[in-house]
């Protein structure tokens, strides 16, 4: 911390704690516009900016800092849909191997075993997570189904309430109009009798 560095470092450090606990204070499920899955891209993007930009200056303030791409990584899987993912898993994995120092140029077969192990690692943990990725969406669009049901439900029981007044109100206007077929009758024959 004696230098420009540590304290950079130490700032963009704090500048990823806070990304991390403004989302979580923030309570950013409770607006309605993002308790589905994926969250709207605008606010996916300038959320995973608010990391990634930090993370690539601690990578190019100290190399050892490199490591924390894989937060970036991890965040990517949380904030995007699968095609998004793909796509920031390659920025994420070029960008750590250009801080690692593997894309150089010539390629030696020491960056080239170095970008194979890297790109074994960033590519199971994609398989993994667009897996995990794959359920959770699943998990939405049940949670939507059955809001659906339930609603369907809803509009049913009204229909079924609606239909059960019209019934009695139908049973009371037969009985209604009986009385009065009854009483027309009783009328004509009667009067008819009498003259």
């Amino acid at each position: 911390l004696h230098t420009w560095r540590g304290l950079a470092i130490f700032a963009l450090m704090s500048m990823i704690l806070a990304c991390f606990g403004s989302a979580i204070l923030s309570g950013w499920r409770q607006n309605p516009r993002l308790k589905s899955w994926p969250p709207p891209f605008v606010f996916s993007i300038s959320y995973w900016l608010s990391i990634y930009v930090p993370v690539t200056l601690l990578a190019s303030i100290d190399n050892n800092f490199i490591w924390s791409y894989f937060i970036a990584l991890g965040m990517t899987f949380g904030l995007f849909a699968p095609r998004f993912v793909i796509t920031l898993a390659i920025t994420i994995f070029l960008s750590f191997c250009w801080f690692a120092g593997d894309l150089t140029w010539p390629v030696t077969g020491n960056n080239l075993g170095n970008m194979t192990g890297t790109a074994l690692s960033f590519l199971s943990l994609v398989i993994v997570s667009l897996t995990i990725q794959h359920l959770i969406g699943e998990r939405f669009a049940r949670a939507h189904l059955l809001r659906q049901l339930a609603h369907s439900n809803q509009e049913l029981e009204e229909a079924h309430r609606l239909l059960a007044e019209t019934a009695a109100q139908e049973q009371e206007l037969a009985v209604l109009r009986e009385r009065t077929r009854l009483a027309r009758e009783v009328h004509d024959t009667l009067g008819h009798t009498l003259v």
